[in-house]
């Protein structure tokens, strides 16, 4: 089963770090809300082996002081032989499965201490939870919804230019994994899915993976499509691009650029945006330190740290609350863009 997952942790209020580039200005914009989602613990271990060797996989889970440990073992071998074991006891039920060189194991606890559902799987020693890494805190595949519906709410919040034609839904048109992602029409203004539940943050940074696919890659004129900020769009850092390149921009401070320079061919950084193809994208915002990295599949295509800003002080707006995605028109052109398997958090996540 697919679904998104939402982790909240109690940490004080700190500062965020995020990039991203587009100008500022936009047209008046009307919000909707959702509510945040919270998870019990629980525990579950697997050991995999490699050809001809013994694979071994546990899964324990306690009730009311009882507990219930269930192994499996299956020979891992070239092909997919696969053993499967479950014991229950009391309201809890635990389950394994060994598949030949890799294991997924699934846990579902209901008792006094909570409800909890856990979806895992191991191969070659990387774990993801369904929708994303489990070390993101917010990560969504978009299949948990129907198609033609608006994004988890309780997940994400709504930005929809009032009066305008743009709009934000699931769509089964394309998809990175699975059957579905979020299209996003941005017709005008600021056009945006957002999340409130990775604020605030703990050490000042906020990370992001999300695959990405734009129909129109004319990026002459400022868009934006990924900002974070303290919920006024004037004061957003943003990933974004002009002159046919990524950017970061800064909105409130001199509505800086970077790279810096920030055209082609002058910017050895810049990277042009391609249509129509699904791209990995990465980024960091730090707001501690008022630096921003952007990362088009391998290519490093934002680093302010090292590149500087074109024009302003490269600081960035304090206290953010939220961080969005979508499509934002600041002299740019129209678009339609796709998200999918998109993951947030406070450490670096990799493109799977």
């Amino acid at each position: 089963m697919s679904f998104a997952s939402v982790r909240r942790f109690g940490w004080a209020s700190a500062f965020l770090v995020f990039e991203i580039t587009a100008c500022s200005g936009s047209e008046p914009s009307e919000t909707t809300s959702g509510a945040n989602g919270v998870n019990g613990p629980s525990n579950s271990t697997a050991t995999v082996g490699t050809n001809g060797a013994t694979s071994t996989a546990a899964t324990t889970a306690t009730t009311g002081g009882a507990s219930v440990t269930t192994t499996a073992t299956a020979s891992s071998v070239t092909s997919t032989s696969a053993s499967s074991t479950s014991a229950s006891t009391g309201a809890t039920t635990a389950s394994v499965t060994v598949t030949g060189s890799g294991t997924s194991s699934t846990t579902s606890t209901t008792g006094a201490g909570g409800d909890t559902s856990t979806s895992a799987s191991t191969t070659d020693g990387t774990t993801n939870t369904t929708g994303g890494p489990v070390s993101a805190v917010v990560s969504d595949d978009f299949e948990s919804v129907a198609a033609g519906s608006p994004p988890d709410a309780a997940v994400w919040q709504l930005r929809l230019p009032s009066g305008g034609t743009s709009s934000i839904e699931v769509s089964a048109d394309e998809a990175h994994s699975g059957s579905q992602s979020v299209k996003v029409v941005g017709n005008g203004g600021s056009t945006l899915f957002f999340t409130e539940n990775v604020f605030p943050l703990p050490s000042g940074v906020v990370h992001f993976r999300v695959w990405m696919r734009f129909t129109d890659a004319d990026w002459a004129n400022h868009n934006a499509f990924v900002a974070s900020g303290p919920g006024e769009e004037s004061q957003e850092v943003r990933f974004g691009g002009q002159a046919n390149a990524y950017h970061a921009n800064l909105a409130a401070d001199g509505d800086g650029l970077s790279p810096n320079p920030y055209e082609s061919p002058e910017c050895p950084r810049c990277l042009a945006p391609v249509a129509n193809e699904w791209k990995c994208l990465r980024g960091k915002l730090d707001f501690a330190n008022n630096a921003a990295e952007l990362y088009v599949g391998e290519d490093l295509a934002v680093d302010s740290a090292a590149d500087g800003w074109h024009s302003g002080t490269g600081t960035f707006p304090t206290s953010p609350t939220q961080i969005g995605f979508g499509w934002a028109l600041y002299g740019a052109m129209a678009n339609t863009v796709y998200y999918d398997d998109l993951a947030i958090g406070y450490e670096p996540i990799a493109c799977e």
